[in-house]
Formats: C-alpha cells, sequence, structure tokens
C-alpha cells in the first residue's frame, strides 16, 4: 500500500531530475514528449479498470494491478518532468517586467 501511495512522487522525483539533461532539445519540443508520456500513463491507470469487488463491477481487478503501478509510476515522470520545463519556459517568454511573478506563480 505505501509503495502505490508513493510511486507518483517516485516517478515524479526521477522526472524532475532527469529532465534536465533533455532540456537542449528544446522547452516546447520536450513539453510536448511530456504530455505524451503523462497521456501514456493516464492510459495505462484507466486500462487497469476498477478495483474490488461490488454489484457494479464484479469482477475483481486485482489481475491487472501492476498495470495500475506502471501507470501511476509513468505518470508521475511527466509531472516531474512538467516542474522543470514548464517553470523555464514560462519565465523564457515572460516579458522582463513579468519574469518575477510569472515563475513565481507557477
Amino acid at each position: 500500500r505505501v509503495l502505490f501511495r508513493s510511486l507518483v512522487q517516485i516517478g515524479g522525483t526521477i522526472g524532475s531530475i532527469t529532465a534536465g539533461a533533455f532540456a537542449k532539445f528544446g522547452k516546447k519540443k520536450c513539453i510536448h514528449i511530456t504530455n505524451l508520456i503523462t497521456v501514456i500513463g493516464c492510459c495505462l491507470i484507466v486500462a487497469s479498470g476498477p478495483y474490488g469487488q461490488s454489484e457494479e463491477y464484479p469482477i475483481d481487478g486485482t489481475d491487472k494491478l501492476p498495470m495500475l503501478y506502471v501507470g501511476r509510476f509513468i505518470y508521475g515522470l511527466g509531472a516531474g518532468c512538467f516542474t522543470v520545463f514548464v517553470n523555464s519556459f514560462i519565465s523564457e517568454i515572460s516579458p522582463n517586467e513579468l519574469k518575477g511573478p510569472m515563475g513565481i506563480a507557477f
């Protein structure tokens, strides 16, 4: 259970640490790639299905539990990369008089 809750944070930490190495390809392109990574993670989470038995969902979905774990980790990677790329992109495109407030607002 603890691992399940912390997979997004673990992925976010790894994503934010490694994101700086990819900034040389351009922040806008990296933001688009990070969008794709995040969507893949979300699709894996949704495709893993419901968990627990109820009248509405009579089938237990625990056979797809690894898919949920991987999806949460991949989503965390994307979220961590966003914290690096979007913040620096906003400060790059902001006018000089708004660079400070826009960087803090993120």
